[in-house]
């Protein structure tokens, strides 16, 4: 599996977590609990990757591009030791001036066999 390439992104992106969790009610308002399946968590990040220079530009729009929103690929979120597996579904690219570009991006972590 590739690794997404190796440049920081601008810190300030906000992670969202949220537990798929399943509910059975009971009377008197007694209810049990239980993640939904083996991997119950969802989780994003939106990453904004500035300042590139066009050798890096082309190489992020490339590698997004080459895994076209549903290969999985490995990411190491900033203040995280270990790699996960992501897909990335949907990306902003900004060309700015001078040949430099940004690109903001929503990764999704994914369980995959």
């Amino acid at each position: 599996m590739e690794t997404f390439p190796d440049y920081p992104p601008i810190y300030g992106g906000q992670g969202e977590v949220t537990p798929r969790v399943l509910v059975s009610p009971f009377g008197d308002n007694y209810s049990q609990r239980t993640g939904d399946g083996l991997n119950s968590l969802d989780e994003t990040w939106p990453f904004t990757f500035n300042m590139l220079e066009p050798e890096e530009y082309d190489e992020i729009i490339a590698f997004l591009e080459a895994h076209g929103g549903y290969r999985a690929f490995l990411f190491t979120v900033p203040r995280q030791s270990t790699a996960k597996t992501w897909i990335c579904p949907k990306w902003r690219p900004k060309p700015l001036p001078g040949g430099r570009g940004a690109v903001s991006v929503t990764f999704k972590r994914v369980y995959d066999l």
